[in-house]
């Protein structure tokens, strides 16, 4: 991705699950001439999709027979001068296309947004405002698809902030990576918090007597949370009690580090942002589209109002 960006070649980046009429689509679409592929059964639909267009060639990222791999893209290059890709650089304009990205294609045949180098990169800039990690020391954890603009985007923040991006093996590894990288920071979409959610309060019902009783109580607490709203010395002091008691074992869960946590892609139920906040957990939620590279609007951990998907960022007209 940053290698094509240096030179100016369009990525068109596409989920592995597609169908190989969805991809002989995009192909045709946006006139791609050269395809990466991770493994075999991607490489199987590619093959099946490509025959009669002009695709100049396919290579794997894992080692396939009979396909090329990557690493002789290297190889081509071993020769070259890094100045001659400092003076292809100079030439790219803020304004010229960087990446198509296809959108689902629920409703009719998906839909390539152009997105130009200014485009991702004054979205990144206008988020590092809205970012409270520390450059250089702390770490995200990144598990949703990098083909969709938001993990996208959010990787390119990463990395302009020297923030370590981990990568978690699969969908399923994530419990077992939050623990082992313990990340300060991640992206994330409501179904997954929502799982992680049932899996707590699954947990808790199977407790015995008082610790069963301690839990319930704890959440119900929770769920009465507002940061704008002060409540009292009686209600701060039962959250302090719960904290102690339950909510920092839900921090525990996570890692130990988190200090912020980004929502977007759908509606989050305002009690599950109650509760994360009342247990310490900053999930702050956003709202915005491909086509927008993709951050609109954001909340902030010092200006959170609950139900909504916050003010507009920098750069950005609503």
């Amino acid at each position: 991705d940053f290698a094509c960006q240096q030179i100016g070649v369009v990525v068109v980046p596409m989920y592995p699950t597609i169908s190989s009429s969805d991809y002989r689509y995009i192909f045709q679409h946006s006139e791609i001439k050269y395809a990466f592929v991770s493994n075999k059964e991607i490489l199987a639909k590619i093959n099946t999709a490509i025959p009669g267009l002009d695709v100049a060639g396919v290579y794997s990222i894992n080692k396939i027979n009979g396909t090329k791999n990557w690493q002789e893209i290297l190889e081509l290059g071993k020769n070259k001068k890094v100045e001659e890709v400092a003076a292809i650089r100079q030439e790219i304009k803020p304004e010229d296309l960087m990446s198509i990205i296809y959108t689902s294609g629920t409703t009719d045949k998906p839909k390539g947004v152009m997105l130009s180098h200014k485009n991702v990169v004054s979205n990144v800039l206008a988020c590092t405002k809205y970012s409270y990690v520390e450059s250089g020391k702390d770490r995200a954890l990144s598990f949703l698809p990098l083909n969709h603009v938001y993990e996208r985007t959010g990787v390119y923040l990463y990395i302009y902030l020297g923030v370590a991006v981990y990568y978690s093996e699969s969908m399923d590894s994530i419990g077992d990576d939050l623990k082992d990288v313990k990340p300060h920071t991640f992206n994330t979409v409501p179904r997954l918090l929502e799982k992680v959610f049932d899996k707590i309060m699954k947990k808790g019902n199977e407790l015995g007597g008082l610790k069963k009783g301690v839990f319930n109580r704890s959440v119900s607490i929770g769920l009465k949370y507002d940061p704008n709203i002060k409540q009292g010395s009686v209600y701060n002091s039962q959250l302090e009690l719960a904290d102690k008691l339950v909510f920092s074992k839900w921090r525990e869960a996570l890692g130990g580090n988190i200090k912020q946590i980004q929502c977007g892609a759908a509606a989050l139920q305002p009690r599950l942002l109650r509760v994360f906040w009342a247990a310490g957990i900053k999930l702050l939620e956003g709202y915005g589209l491909t086509e927008t590279s993709p951050v609109i609007t954001a909340n902030t951990p010092d200006a959170l109002k609950i139900g909504t998907v916050g003010k507009p960022i920098d750069f950005t007209e609503v």
